[in-house]
């Protein structure tokens, strides 16, 4: 850990001793010190998808364990974090589409399923289900094959309970692939975060 912290004073924009900073930290039980490596070191990589989803996934879970430990701030803390990340996110898809035509972004900078689920579920787990269904409504698919779909299906389904809405269509064909979606969405709904 003390070589790739001296390494990093050198070049502190390799992406690849960062990640391996985050794994060190990760292996010796240290969840916050690998979350502030992306956290601290986002500027660096403002349009790197996978930076920010790396971001939003270690902010739900580092809220998930507050939540477990019964830390309502701490858990609306890494939450905010991870949603104000997906923000940002949204912000630069935003900027992207203003490029003129013929100037090529580069690497793609595009919502991915995991990013969506995981930032509904903190918008949810905040108690802002106007926002979770927002956040959820980008990831919904025709095709609900692939659980995270289904999970993003379910959660949007949640979120629209806690409003008083619903979309019996969509509850109907997420039925035909999980038949204990309802059950789910209840309990979810019933859950004080």
């Amino acid at each position: 850990m003390a070589l790739l912290n001296d390494a990093l004073e050198d070049e502190p924009y390799n992406k690849g001793m960062l990640n391996r900073l985050m794994q060190g930290y990760e292996l010796r039980g240290e969840q916050d010190k690998a979350y502030k490596v992306p956290k601290d070191n986002a500027y660096k990589f403002n349009l790197d998808i996978e930076w920010h989803e790396k971001m939003i996934n270690q902010a739900l879970e580092l809220g998930y364990q507050a939540l477990g430990a019964g830390g309502t701030e701490e858990k609306d803390k890494y939450f905010r974090e991870g949603t104000a990340t997906f923000e940002k996110v949204q912000e630069g898809i935003k900027y992207l589409a203003t490029l003129p035509e013929g100037q090529m972004q580069g690497r793609p900078f595009e919502n991915t399923p995991d990013m969506i689920l995981n930032t509904g579920k903190m918008y949810f787990m905040m108690n802002q289900p106007e926002q979770a269904a927002a956040a959820l409504q980008l990831g919904l698919q025709d095709d609900l094959s692939q659980t995270v779909h289904q999970d993003i299906a379910a959660w949007y389904l949640a979120s629209l309970q806690k409003q008083g809405q619903e979309d019996p269509e969509l509850l109907n064909k997420l039925k035909q692939v999980d038949p204990t979606a309802e059950e789910k969405i209840q309990n979810w709904t019933q859950i004080g975060f």
